[in-house]
């Protein structure tokens, strides 16, 4: 089971372990789990489930739901998914909310993650 490019993928952090894993999202009442690209299963904590957006960062890597985007000059902005869309939700009074796009994200990278970084939530 190969992950496609017109397929949604999902990451999580394992409830035992660290890291994340990703791949396919499976809910079975509040159990969650993700189902890698080789069937492997793993129960992930739900509350850290986030959907690929299907967009890359300056340095192509894939830009899921709740990371952080940023550069030198740009503070971070979280990916947010509200309203059936991705969009950028700016921390500074200097920044504008909006539609997350490839043209938008182009120069910007990935600097983490509400999970594994909550010290950028206030940024």
């Amino acid at each position: 089971m190969a992950l496609g490019t017109n397929r949604i993928k999902f990451r999580g952090k394992p409830t035992y372990g660290d890291g994340w894993v990703y791949g396919y999202l499976v809910c079975f009442g509040v159990e969650h789990q993700i189902i890698d690209c080789s069937g492997r299963s793993c129960v992930v904590d739900g509350s850290t489930v986030s959907q690929f957006t299907g967009l890359t960062d300056k340095q192509s890597q894939d830009i899921y739901g709740s990371d952080f985007l940023g550069s030198g000059s740009v503070e971070p902005m979280e990916v947010v998914f509200e309203d059936g869309s991705f969009r950028l939700d700016a921390k500074s009074e200097q920044q504008t909310n909006g539609a997350i796009t490839q043209e938008r994200v182009r120069r910007l990278v990935i600097m983490g993650n509400r999970h594994d970084n909550p010290e950028l939530l206030g940024a």
